[in-house]
């Protein structure tokens, strides 16, 4: 059990997180094809477009949580995933509130993961690469996987809910510290 949880978002700044300034003991989550340099314990997916990403030949070499939507897919594809494509260690159920037109993202669920699998002992969780806190562009590095680039993606209805969504789970957890970083 860790008190200490960083999650890794896939916004620019995530280029301000140093790996190798944190202690051993503590748990990186990565969200999406979070990038392996970051060293990320295991990763969170939570929307489909990564898993079908996985049938042209990539491989996701960090193990993943995948949503509940994700499972599912890849259960009933009729296209089978190479073996070594992934490695799912857990199956969580993806949040969409009614009343919301978006779910939470891959980062939110990657939060209460965490939060839920150290709930004895956690205490601090550094976010990373979280730019819609500050932005209503939500490109991110996974893009480069799905899109084309890292063209700018602003979306201010996503993003506003994504906010919301940030502002309940802090809400929820008073008792934890948040820290929020990479902001310009």
């Amino acid at each position: 059990m860790t008190d200490t949880i960083h999650i890794l978002g896939n916004g620019p700044s995530i280029s301000k997180f140093d790996r190798n300034e944190w202690f051993d003991n503590h748990e990186f989550i990565g969200c999406n094809f979070s990038n392996t340099e970051l060293r990320p314990d295991y990763t969170v997916i939570m929307d489909v477009k990564p898993i079908i990403k996985l049938y042209s030949g990539y491989k996701l070499t960090i193990p993943a949580v995948v949503s509940d939507r994700c499972d599912k897919h890849i259960k009933e594809n009729k296209r089978k995933l190479p073996h070594d494509a992934i490695y799912i260690i857990d199956t969580i159920k993806m949040v969409h509130e009614k009343g919301r037109k978006y779910p939470m993202n891959s980062g939110h669920h990657a939060t209460l993961y965490g939060i839920n699998k150290h709930s004895a002992t956690i205490k601090t969780v550094y976010l990373w690469g979280f730019d819609s806190f500050w932005t209503d562009d939500i490109c991110s590095n996974s893009d480069i996987h799905f899109r084309n680039g890292m063209t700018p993606r602003v979306r201010k209805p996503v993003a506003t809910e994504w906010r919301q969504y940030w502002d309940e789970i802090f809400d929820e957890y008073k008792h934890i510290e948040f820290i929020v970083n990479g902001s310009p």
